[in-house]
């Protein structure tokens, strides 16, 4: 129940995340915006950045359309925060300006959702499909562009707090 809306609605949620940490809308008077309130807008002239056939390691779980969702009209909708309004993810532009660094996901099945998108994003908009690496170390899996220097490490863990009982508190 859901599934396509978690499946690929967070795909719009990681973008007003990488707008907010890249700094790309300028546009927006910071006073008056609020990214965590807004709603879902339809746009039908919004497309989706990738895909399954043009992201070659996205998880079978991660494919909406490969998994029977009947329709595309989730595709059609974008996040708009009150207050402003959000240009369209650029890849490219945040591939560029990611030139050089890591990032580093931790999290449990959200997170992994959230850093799918980001590598296939990222893969979409690199020029030379040929050139990357996804490799297991432990419990992480690093994506990696190396014409730009560029990794994502997902850190999956299902327990990120360790629940302790303390006599002291409420």
């Amino acid at each position: 129940m859901g599934t396509g809306f978690q499946c690929c609605g967070l795909l719009a949620l990681l973008d007003v995340v990488v707008l907010v940490v890249s700094g790309l809308n300028q546009k927006a008077d910071a006073a008056s915006c609020n990214f965590f309130r807004g709603s879902w807008v339809y746009d039908g002239n919004s497309r989706p950045p990738y895909n399954k056939l043009s992201c070659p390691f996205m998880q079978d779980s991660f494919d909406c359309q490969g998994n029977g969702r009947p329709d595309n009209l989730y595709l059609k909708y974008r996040w708009k925060p009150s207050g402003c309004s959000l240009p369209r993810f650029n890849s490219g532009l945040f591939l560029r300006k990611l030139r050089g660094k890591k990032i580093l996901v931790v999290g449990d099945s959200l997170s992994l959702n959230q850093w799918q998108s980001l590598t296939c994003m990222l893969y979409a908009a690199s020029p030379n499909k040929t050139n990357y690496s996804l490799r297991r170390q432990g419990y992480n899996t690093i994506f990696t562009l190396p014409d730009f220097g560029v990794s994502v490490t997902m850190s999956r863990n299902a327990f990120l707090v360790d629940v302790v009982q303390e006599k002291i508190g409420r």
